[in-house]
């Protein structure tokens, strides 16, 4: 009886301790995987947060208002300004420079920077404002842990051990990205999204990667490969848009980020952020694009309606003053493309007095409003002289300009009549006992390009060059003779000029040499 308690006591303690050591295991488990999740959160919102500041420095969404304008900032600008103000402060104590320098020269550097603990506080206001939709500046949308709960919940915890060696992999692939190892860090992310495929910010800023840092060190010998590594960050986005069709972060990404900025492919731009607008839990910023794209490819009409409704929406929101300037810049826009010059010169000169910020821009299409009615009204000579004159006065209408006058250039030549007229001389060369050379000037007289050939008839004359093209200019011979063999006197030869392309008649050139006896023998 005592061997049969001592067995079932020995066999409950094995029991507990069997309990006690699974529940250690998964206790453990579970305190990894949450460790795991808050650190990957964090990396995740400090690349965010790095990736808003490059935004910043660049104005990659455009929205900005111009220099000169009144208005409130807002929380958005406020935040950028305190963050940009401490990371100096930060760079400045560590000799590291022009914090917004960073970027290009020394992304390790400024990474430290953004890492560093001072800036936390920013960071966390920066991820309310991302949530609540009041960032403009970056394309991402809300931070994807947040938005999508990945690894958030306890059976997520326990169970979705690839969803913990995505983040484990992204943590290192954000690791190696900030150190330059870019060639060891597109691997990592691929294998990320592979791991989780529904790990929206591993597809955005892998594009972004791909597109955008690896290129940039290459060469202009190298484009092929500059797009080839554009095609796969394409691809990339396309893949993370088949396995989360729902959200509009990767449509926006596609469309925006390649296809307008990158590519300036517009028209699918176009196509790809319609498609982000038609997701139900699409930000602001989504739709006020697609209207820019709209505009880029001349769809003006689809645009002013759209600012129209995106102001009906939102008549109280902090980018109504911005909406209400590009509703006034599309009307004129829209007026000018339909040819309705007067209507649109009264909405470019309502848009200077609304928006003196964009007086600049205002008067741009007001010049060129008057140089394009001179063209359809086909008085070319006077529209040349217009556009060179705007070439020399206005340095903000300087690419305009240049395009205009070089066209009306070609249509001026290609609308003149061209002929060919060939002038020699001298009609007949003299070169006297002690010449060497002489030199025949060929000049057209008419217009269009020209080409011609010369040649002699004797073996005594040598003519270089022998063959020249020119336009409205005069080109020179140089016509050698050489004596030796040639009997005392005077001697005749000819050059022939002949026009190749025009087909006009050749024109002799006569060459008198004379050649003087040998002294006598006085011997």
């Amino acid at each position: 009886m005592a061997d049969q308690e001592n067995a079932i006591e020995q066999e409950t303690h094995e029991d507990s301790k069997g309990t006690l050591t699974g529940g250690v295991i998964l206790v453990v488990a579970i305190l990894l995987a949450a460790f795991i999740h808050i650190k990957a959160e964090q990396v995740t919102s400090q690349s965010v947060f790095y990736h808003w500041i490059a935004a910043k420095e660049v104005g990659r969404i455009g929205i900005a208002k111009p220099a000169g304008e009144e208005g409130d900032q807002s929380d958005e600008d406020l935040l950028y300004a305190r963050v940009s103000a401490k990371a100096q402060e930060i760079c400045d104590s560590q000799d590291y420079g022009a914090f917004s320098e960073l970027t290009d020269g020394d992304p390790a550097r400024k990474w430290s920077v953004v890492k560093n603990k001072e800036l936390d506080p920013m960071v966390g206001q920066f991820t309310d404002l991302l949530r609540n939709g009041r960032i403009e500046a970056i394309s991402a949308g809300p931070i994807p842990y947040a938005d999508m709960g990945v690894g958030t919940s306890l059976t997520q915890m326990l169970l979705g051990f690839r969803n913990m060696a995505a983040n484990l992999l992204w943590i290192k692939g954000d690791e190696y990205f900030h150190k330059g190892y870019i060639h060891k860090m597109v691997p990592m992310i691929l294998t990320v999204v592979k791991l989780d495929p529904h790990f929206i910010e591993a597809y955005s800023m892998g594009s972004w990667h791909l597109a955008y840092n690896i290129t940039a060190s290459f060469s202009e010998d190298e484009q092929d490969l500059v797009q080839d590594y554009i095609n796969q960050g394409i691809e990339l986005l396309e893949q993370g848009i088949r396995n989360n069709p729902r959200k509009y972060h990767l449509y926006f990404d596609l469309g925006f980020t390649m296809y307008y900025l990158k590519l300036e492919d517009y028209e699918n731009a176009v196509v790809w952020i319609e498609q982000a607008a038609e997701k139900p839990d699409h930000e602001k910023y989504v739709p006020r694009m697609l209207f820019h794209a709209y505009s880029k490819t001349g769809r003006f009409e689809e645009a002013y309606n759209g600012w129209l409704r995106y102001l009906e929406a939102n008549p109280d929101d902090e980018s109504t003053e911005i909406a209400e300037r590009f509703l006034s810049q599309t009307a004129a826009l829209r007026l000018e493309s339909a040819e309705q010059y007067d209507d649109a010169i009264a909405a470019w000169e309502r848009f200077a007095r609304l928006f003196p910020g964009s007086a600049d821009e205002a008067d741009r299409h007001l010049l060129t409003i008057d140089g394009i009615r001179l063209e359809n009204e086909g008085k070319l000579m006077e529209a040349f002289q217009y556009w060179e004159d705007c070439f020399m006065q206005y340095p903000h209408l300087l690419d305009i300009a240049i395009e205009h006058r070089d066209k009306l250039a070609e249509t001026i030549e290609k609308d003149r009549p061209k002929r060919i007229v060939l002038s020699v001389s001298p009609q007949v060369l003299e070169l006297g006992p002690h010449d060497e050379v002489g030199y025949i000037d060929i000049t057209n007289q008419g217009s269009g390009k020209w080409e011609w050939y010369a040649e002699t008839d004797t073996e005594w004359l040598w003519v270089n060059p022998n063959t020249q093209g020119n336009h409205l200019e005069t080109d020179r011979v140089t016509v050698e003779v050489f004596r030796e063999g040639l009997e005392p006197g005077t001697h005749e030869a000819k050059v022939t000029i002949t026009d190749i392309i025009g087909g006009e008649e050749a024109q002799d050139v006569t060459v008198r040499v004379e050649i003087l006896p040998p002294p006598p023998d006085i011997s």
